[in-house]
């Protein structure tokens, strides 16, 4: 038994293999302006090309255009030095997209290497695909951070297989098997475990594989090379090799835009789960807000500036709480309209599914996720809002109270003025004595009769004004 399983792997089997690699990055969301662009574009193009000038990159963004798709190097595809693929920077819409495809080594005069190759070629390949992107590293299986996209990656491995016998389903599996484990990705691959589904696409046969993610709250990059998305495509012996690629060439945009709807679903997800996370946060803070707030205005233990102080933050904080559940809501609306996208470009690949492995891709458990998990979190938005009511509320009671104190103060001091300006007038009725004039000073003011009579009458008056004002309260 363990003879016949492995014998497949003693021979050259793989003809023409050939891996490709698929990038995704933003190339422009809502809000964005010039400097957003731009670093966006450079971040894409630094992919390619290294320490390009300000020229440089105006040159490439005029390629851009404004249609749907636009290839953007004018020969369309940009040569991998001394070996058989290229480079294939595409503009999607809004999103930056690039295949690296190699098939190894050529034959003499450039031409395509059909001699079949073992299995272990398989990791000749994906070394020299990483190092095009990622030119300063030395190991080809140090993957930067900056080589993955910002929206996401899938690979494509894709061969004819050759047997002397006739290829048996299970030894067609068998290979499969042997390549995934081959390729290293994931870095501890399982193909029982990681096998999404199987189908027939272009008359190959299909393994897709993608392994179930456990850690969504992972940096993307971190996440991308853990939970990597992978194809495998296997042609049959009797097809011709040079037919194989010319499919492969054909299709090749609708593999861009199948792999992009898709990885656009998985970073929707990801991207939801850092809101939820974030709300999360919030929410427990919010709440503990709540609970020292609602016990200070019960014990009555505030001031009104510092209740001034929490409105104004819990202000902040409603704001952007609401903030991030309309994201989470923008993430919901863009895996309805790529799941839609998606299917429809399987449609037009005519993909034949045998069966669906596992269910760990299900965009529309995950579309339905997000809305449970808004809803759920959407209650920390009322508990602000109620907060921040209750709160204006306090302070328009405390400012009535100190608006109604001034007021009160205002007016016994206006008795005290009035009564004592009238004392000034009954008592300066009498033109005084041309003998008894004096001298006009501060210390004559404030000794004359006149004046003293005023102040005591004054301050009387708004002292009687003061205990009128208790008793009335006392009675009332």
């Amino acid at each position: 038994m363990m003879g016949e399983e492995t014998q497949p792997f003693d021979e050259a089997c793989l003809v023409y293999p050939t891996l490709d690699l698929f990038i995704y990055d933003r190339g422009e969301t809502l809000g964005d302006d010039e400097l957003d662009l731009d670093k966006a574009r450079r971040h894409f193009w630094n992919k390619i090309y290294s320490n390009l000038s300000e020229e440089q990159l105006q040159t490439l963004e005029s390629y851009e255009g404004k249609n749907i798709a636009n290839e953007l190097l004018p020969k369309r595809y940009e040569p991998l030095a001394n070996l058989d693929g290229y480079l294939y920077p595409v503009r999607l819409g809004d999103v930056y997209a690039l295949q690296v495809e190699s098939s190894g080594q050529y034959c003499d005069s450039k031409k395509p290497d059909y001699r079949p190759k073992r299995v272990r070629s398989v990791r000749e390949l994906k070394s020299q695909v990483i190092q095009k992107i990622d030119r300063d590293e030395a190991l080809s299986d140090r993957l930067l951070k900056e080589r993955h996209g910002t929206l996401g990656e899938t690979w494509l491995f894709w061969c004819q297989v050759t047997q002397p016998e006739n290829l048996e389903t299970k030894n067609l599996e068998n290979i499969a098997r042997e390549i995934y484990k081959t390729l290293e990705l994931p870095e501890k691959p399982d193909f029982d475990r990681d096998l999404q589904s199987r189908g027939q696409l272009l008359g190959g046969s299909m393994f897709e594989f993608w392994k179930t993610p456990t850690l969504w709250n992972l940096e993307l990059s971190e996440f991308h090379q853990a939970f990597p998305h992978v194809v495998l495509l296997l042609f049959p012996p009797d097809l011709e090799v040079e037919e194989i690629a010319d499919r492969m060439s054909r299709r090749c945009l609708d593999f861009l835009r199948w792999f992009e709807y898709r990885n656009k679903i998985v970073w929707a997800t990801w991207q939801s789960h850092q809101l939820k996370h974030q709300l999360k946060k919030r929410y427990s803070s919010i709440k503990n807000r709540y609970e020292q707030i609602h016990e200070r205005i019960q014990n009555k233990q505030f001031s009104l500036n510092l209740l001034k102080r929490e409105l104004t933050d819990l202000s902040l904080h409603q704001s952007e709480y609401a903030r991030k559940l309309i994201l989470m809501d923008a993430q919901r609306q863009t895996i309805s309209i790529n799941l839609a996208n998606h299917e429809q470009r399987q449609e037009s690949l005519k993909i034949c599914w045998d069966s669906k492995i596992n269910n760990a891709w299900n965009p529309e458990v995950f579309r339905q996720q997000i809305e449970l998990d808004r809803d759920n979190l959407s209650s920390g938005l009322t508990l602000l809002e109620n907060l921040i009511r209750n709160i204006e509320g306090i302070i328009q009671i405390e400012q009535t109270k100190s608006d109604r104190k001034l007021n009160i103060t205002i007016g016994i001091a206006s008795v005290g003025l009035a009564t004592s300006a009238l004392a000034v007038t009954v008592a300066t009725t009498q033109p005084p004595n041309a003998q008894q004039t004096r001298e006009l000073t501060i210390s004559n003011i404030l000794l004359d009769p006149a004046f003293l009579l005023s102040l005591f009458i004054g301050i009387g008056g708004s002292l009687v004004t003061w205990l009128l004002l208790q008793l009335w309260k006392r009675n009332s």
